[in-house]
């Protein structure tokens, strides 16, 4: 487990799985703490040039948001089922098909546009 904590990516599995462990001794009535809690993720400059739906589920959550916003979208892993983003909008920003254009845009720009942490492999 030592070897795996030698780097970012290594980090963030660790921390994955520790996650998917307490899935497996809770229950949170079909929750998951990789729903719940957000790992920014671990990117190359080829994942930053794809588009974000390439590399993430792009949805709205159900969640209330913190920040007076009227919406929550979670990106989640595709591979991991990992909450990696969320970003806190409007309605009428949604309703002008936010998502849409999420899930076509290069992840580099939305990182950039939102100021979004991650960690460069």
């Amino acid at each position: 487990m030592q070897n795996d904590l030698q780097d970012a990516r290594g980090i963030r599995r660790t921390i994955i799985a520790m996650f998917k462990a307490f899935d497996d001794m809770f229950d949170l009535e079909g929750v998951s703490f990789g729903q719940l809690v957000v790992v920014p993720p671990v990117l190359s400059e080829r994942q930053l040039r794809q588009p974000a739906g390439a590399l993430f589920n792009i949805e709205l959550t159900p969640y209330k948001s913190a920040f007076d916003a009227d919406v929550v979208i979670a990106f989640t892993g595709v591979t991991d089922g990992q909450v990696a983003f969320m970003l806190h909008e409007d309605q009428a920003t949604l309703e002008a098909g936010l998502i849409a254009e999420l899930i076509e845009m290069p992840l580099g720009e939305i990182i950039s546009r939102y100021q979004l942490p991650f960690s460069a492999r």
